[in-house]
């Protein structure tokens, strides 16, 4: 049973949630079977590491069943039945986590029985509440539907009530409507515009005439509404990259309205932003290198960059590379010191080493460097493809010219085969390697040409840096090409 799915999904939960889920199981509402009771006893009794010989089937069984002979098949369908209300529990957990939902279903039910007074009551409590939320996301637009449609309903049944008051709860039923679903349909275009200018994703987005044009004819109600102001922001800075003004008015807007949504989405947010200022860098606007800078300090600041009281390992070296490429070496050294414990604890180490080697390069301990890279575990391509590039330039500072050559070779051969990688990481990187090998050949050959042929070389090889901006390492490969003839 170690490798159920029972016990897959069962290590997920937490102490609290295993306890809870015990209560669950005893609960007669729920679970009528007294053995699925004590089965939830026993898997919280084994958590977290689930590897005791009392999940063995034989022991498992022994102890579920005391005096009946092994049954492999009755082992297999309790198994099932367990893991049917382990799901159920989950589903019943996020339910009660999500009280709007359960002012919805009991609206219609006190609806539906003919309890008008108490419908009343409860939905003027609910509205209130809803009002005073913190929150302004998507989802307060479809619960603001779906009271103003429960408040519809009862009011057509409701014959007594007059007809100005059933078309005001169907008008405000409309509005609530429509603003829910430019609110989602908003942010899916974002996302869609997103990945089509990201990985070449194929959508159809015919669809966004009419939700801009519908936008524009309610633009000063819909403006004031921070689920759909931003979404539409967002939408012209991925349509209109190279209006400024729209990211200017992105940042103003998140700066005032981030807290009106949840972590999780105000997190996305800023992710556009970020996505922006890659895309100004990549198209020559080395200006933008202090706004991604600037985005993950005020993500850092505001407690956005945890997720569950977590930094992703992605997120911890892209802050490293931002601050490093601002020369922000101390802030970069309290970082790595500061938030590595906030990395799960299997990957801080690898995370460690990696960062830290970022961070001696700046310094030019070089020999620290090829230490610090000799403990990174390639657990995935983006720590291959960035210990291989920073190998490269940490052989090429120290002038190991057979050392560089080989290295050079050995990355042309994994980029060749390995496939788990996108074509663009491929073509920057294969990019890289050419262009490293005519500047060690323009190096080999400084001393044997001119002045002024040395001089049109260099020219020549930083007009195709100009050029290739598909380029990892570009900014790197230009310093180095102009200190052949400044240095």
């Amino acid at each position: 049973m170690h490798d159920s799915k029972l016990i897959q999904l069962a290590s997920t939960l937490s102490v609290a949630e295993l306890r809870q889920f015990e209560e669950f199981c005893r609960s007669p509402l729920f679970n009528k079977q007294e053995v699925l009771a004590r089965f939830a006893a026993l898997i919280r009794r084994e958590a977290p590491d689930f590897q005791s010989s009392a999940l063995e089937r034989e022991s498992l069984f022994a102890e579920l069943f005391p005096g009946e002979p092994f049954h492999l098949q009755k082992l297999f369908d309790h198994g099932s039945y367990l893991l049917k209300l382990l799901e159920r529990f989950l589903a019943v957990a996020e339910f009660l986590q999500a009280p709007q939902a359960e002012d919805t279903r009991t609206l219609t039910q006190l609806r539906t029985r003919g309890q008008h007074a108490l419908f009343r009551r409860r939905l003027r409590e609910a509205a209130q509440k809803l009002e005073k939320s913190t929150l302004r996301d998507e989802n307060w637009f479809r619960q603001s539907f779906e009271l103003a449609s429960e408040s519809e309903a009862f009011h057509a049944q409701v014959t007594q009530e007059n007809q100005r008051s059933l078309d005001d709860n169907l008008a405000a039923k409309a509005e609530s409507l429509d603003d829910y679903y430019l609110a989602s349909r908003l942010k899916l275009a974002c996302e869609m515009v997103n990945r089509s200018n990201v990985i070449g994703g194929k959508f159809d987005l015919t669809f966004l005439n009419g939700i801009l044009l519908l936008y524009q004819a309610h633009q000063t109600r819909l403006a004031a509404i921070p689920a759909i102001q931003i979404y539409y922001i967002i939408l012209q800075t991925l349509l209109h990259p190279g209006n400024r003004e729209n990211y200017r008015l992105l940042l103003s807007q998140l700066d005032e309205q981030a807290s009106l949504f949840t972590p999780a989405e105000a997190r996305a947010m800023y992710q556009y932003a970020l996505n922006y200022c890659i895309r100004q860098i990549n198209s020559g606007h080395p200006d933008f290198l202090g706004e991604v800078f600037e985005l993950y300090k005020k993500q850092l600041e505001t407690g956005l960059m945890l997720e569950n009281g977590r930094l992703s390992q992605w997120d911890f070296k892209n802050i490293v590379s931002a601050a490093l490429r601002m020369g922000e070496i101390d802030w970069t050294e309290n970082f790595i010191r500061d938030y590595l414990e906030f990395l799960e604890p299997d990957l801080q180490e690898n995370a460690f080493a990696y960062n830290q080697a970022q961070l001696e390069y700046q310094r030019n301990n070089f020999g620290e460097v090829l230490r610090l890279l000799q403990r990174v575990e390639f657990t995935d391509i983006f720590y291959q493809l960035g210990t291989r590039s920073t190998l490269l330039r940490t052989f090429y500072e120290l002038e190991e010219w057979e050392s560089l050559r080989s290295h050079l070779s050995a990355f042309r051969i994994f980029l060749d085969r390995t496939r788990k990688m996108s074509d663009y990481q491929r073509k920057i990187h294969k990019n890289l390697l050419s262009f490293t090998r005519k500047l060690l050949r323009l190096r080999e050959n400084a001393l044997q040409l001119s002045q002024s042929r040395l001089m049109q070389e260099v020219s020549d090889l930083l007009k195709a840096l100009e050029k290739g901006q598909d380029t990892a390492n570009l900014a790197w490969l230009r310093e180095k090409t102009q200190d052949l003839i400044s240095g």
